[in-house]
């Protein structure tokens, strides 16, 4: 979707005057600016309701400033205050466009997004932080568990109910009419934006003849535990990649069933020491049985270092092909991380490269 920024302004103009009065300053314009260039820049924001949704929230959550804030400190004695006691100590106090709180969430956000959150907690303040921990958070589920789709889909428009993403039925109806409105100056500026692209085409007017080319496009595949690089001309850089984190198993997880088996099959090494204790079993000493014994307890030992060597050659191999991955796509100066395979999707809503192993 593309925003015809004159009709988008006079329309937010016209209706910040009337819920709040007077018109936007140069810092609220700035913040908007910044929001709508995402908007039409990231795949995941398809949907006018959804971006219109969004807006709302941010206006609520933000004062109404469109930037990203610190949570408001509520009076002392009041209910808001003791419950902003419980975590606000800790530092890890509301940050954001959706006011990110509590330790546990910052760790995961910055897990989740490759942002080191969790020493930094002020990283939510940046803008291009923000709006990745907010898409994440709205269409992953990530605040309450409930998403953005839940309530606002081919459906239903549930504005209201909505609200349930980031915090209960606080303020419900009030973001509901905000993003109503949203949603219908999104739709006449859209709409604006649409027919001045189809003229501009048309009658062959603003086009920069002296524009700069845009530049190759890196594409990274894997194919049988090798690593392939390919370039095409005409195609956007990807800034950003995501890769997906190799799953890896430790030594002991990988021979648990391996070792059951040798214990359960025939009793192995203890079904041995059993029969040596009969001397005349099966006809055979009890010297018999307990050599048979140790033959087995060798064989085990033998069969556990064979699985040993093979599971770190895998890990060696793992790790090789994972640098490789890294090298190949952070050319250019692109931002790669490594990424637990249910947190791609979010990552892909935010324009990410995906790679999939």
């Amino acid at each position: 979707m593309k925003v015809d920024r004159a009709k988008f302004f006079k329309g937010v103009r016209a209706y910040h005057s009337q819920v709040r009065g007077g018109g936007l300053d140069q810092s609220q314009v700035d913040g908007l600016n910044f929001l709508i260039e995402k908007f039409e820049r990231s795949r995941g924001w398809t949907d006018i309701r959804h971006i219109a949704y969004a807006l709302a929230t941010i206006a609520h959550e933000t004062a109404w400033t469109f930037k990203p804030i610190r949570e408001y400190r509520s009076r002392a004695g009041t209910k808001a205050r003791a419950n902003q006691d419980r975590y606000w100590l800790s530092g890890y106090y509301g940050r954001g466009y959706v006011q990110l709180t509590w330790q546990r969430n910052y760790r995961k956000a910055g897990k989740d997004l490759g942002i080191d959150l969790d020493k930094n907690p002020d990283l939510a303040l940046e803008p291009e932080h923000a709006f990745a921990i907010m898409t994440a958070g709205m269409f992953g589920g990530w605040f309450t568990g409930k998403a953005l789709g839940d309530y606002i889909n081919d459906s239903k428009t549930d504005y209201r109910n909505a609200r349930r993403i980031i915090n209960g039925l606080d303020k419900a109806d009030e973001i509901a009419g905000h993003a109503k409105k949203f949603e219908a100056i999104l739709k006449n500026s859209a709409a604006a934006a649409e027919t001045s692209k189809d003229s501009t085409a048309e009658n062959g007017i603003g086009r920069d003849e002296n524009a700069e080319p845009p530049k190759t496009e890196t594409k990274v595949e894997v194919r049988d535990g090798s690593v392939s690089v390919s370039t095409s001309e005409n195609a956007p850089l990807p800034q950003r990649v995501a890769i997906e984190k190799p799953e890896g198993t430790g030594f002991i997880k990988e021979v648990k069933t391996e070792v059951g088996a040798l214990v359960a099959g025939n009793g192995g090494v203890q079904a041995c020491i059993d029969q040596a204790q009969q001397a005349s079993a099966f006809g055979f000493s009890s010297r018999f049985w307990t050599i048979l014994g140790l033959i087995v307890l060798a064989g085990s030992v033998v069969y556990l270092i064979y699985k040993y060597l093979d599971w770190r050659n895998d890990q060696k191999r793992e790790l090789e092909l994972t640098n490789n991955l890294i090298q190949a796509n952070s050319t250019d100066g692109n931002q790669v991380v490594l990424v637990d395979k249910s947190n791609l999707p979010a990552l892909e809503t935010l324009g990410y490269e995906i790679i999939y192993r």
